[in-house]
């Protein structure tokens, strides 16, 4: 019987654990590899790192990261550069295919083939 009330308290202290790994219903969540730096671009206090999957922001002023996809944003994968322009105060990102996408502070626009 002892064993029986171990188990039951092992088991609901994993059910209690893994309740708080999940992800609300109807979100995405991506796993993509952060490591293959292929461009890097800075402005404004912040650096930009493309990956051919997504795009980094880093904002040196409090160390935060936030991550771009085609999960949370960008229009393709195959990010092939970047390039700020300080201008239009607007992060320009290439893909492989042809895809421009055009990164603001409030919105993603694509310019396709």
């Amino acid at each position: 019987m002892k064993n029986f009330h171990r188990f039951i308290v092992f088991f609901l202290l994993f059910l209690y654990k893994s309740s708080f790994s999940q992800i609300t219903v109807g979100q995405w969540q991506d796993h993509l590899p952060y490591s293959q730096i292929i461009d890097l671009a800075e402005f404004n206090n912040k650096i930009y790192a493309a990956t051919p999957y997504s795009l980094m922001i880093l904002n040196k002023a409090d160390n935060s990261v936030q991550k771009l996809s085609k999960v949370n944003g960008l229009s393709d994968i195959g990010i092939s550069c970047l390039a700020y322009s300080s201008d239009a105060n607007i992060l320009v990102a290439g893909y492989t295919n042809g895809n421009i996408d055009l990164i603001s502070e409030n919105y993603i626009y694509n310019l396709s083939d």
